[in-house]
């Protein structure tokens, strides 16, 4: 009989002792989210980084949101294009930063590619979305409002006459940052 008590005790010990252990890791936890939550608001303010909004189908999956969107000036065309040359050879942090949040799942899968060799790009030209054939593109997914305010950023090689191996990155203006929003 002793060893029934003993055993019986020492289950009911163990099965307290887990549940503290389950207790302890979920604070843990929602605390290591909050603060994950917390320095990503620090790191990437709302004010700039709004959450996108859904895309009406078409080539683009998400829209970048409406909030602070701003026509571009020239000092917020040559900050694209800086930031254009500059996208491929930085981490997935400045990535995150010279882009809008309805790009960021793209970021993340570029920089969690295995294959995915950073580089620097060669600025080609740039012109706004309106004077371009891309513009249906966004117009169908996104809607009349977002074409007009995006700059195209075309990279590749000066000189090529080959269109196919050139890039084309849509930048949006809010409030005086340059963020990539797709490519093409």
């Amino acid at each position: 009989m002793y060893a029934t008590i003993t055993s019986s005790y020492a289950r009911r010990i163990k099965a307290s002792r887990h549940k503290l252990v389950c207790a302890a890791g979920a604070v843990l936890v929602v605390l290591g989210t909050a603060a994950a939550a917390l320095a990503a608001t620090a790191t990437f303010p709302t004010r700039y980084y709004p959450a996108p909004v859904a895309s009406k189908g078409g080539a683009l999956s998400r829209c970048p949101s409406p909030a602070g969107l701003e026509p571009f000036s020239s000092a917020t065309v040559k900050a694209a294009e800086l930031a254009a040359a500059s996208y491929s050879s930085v981490n997935e942090t400045a990535a995150l930063a010279l882009s809008d949040q309805a790009y960021w799942p793209q970021v993340r899968r570029i920089w969690n590619n295995s294959t995915f060799v950073p580089n620097s790009e060669t600025v080609v030209s740039s012109e706004p979305l309106a004077k371009s054939g891309y513009s249906p593109v966004v117009r169908g997914s996104c809607g009349q409002a977002l074409a007009p305010l995006t700059e195209l950023v075309i990279t590749g090689t000066k000189g090529s006459n080959c269109v196919a191996c050139q890039g084309r990155m849509f930048f949006l203006n809010r409030r005086g940052r340059a963020l990539l929003y797709d490519t093409y």
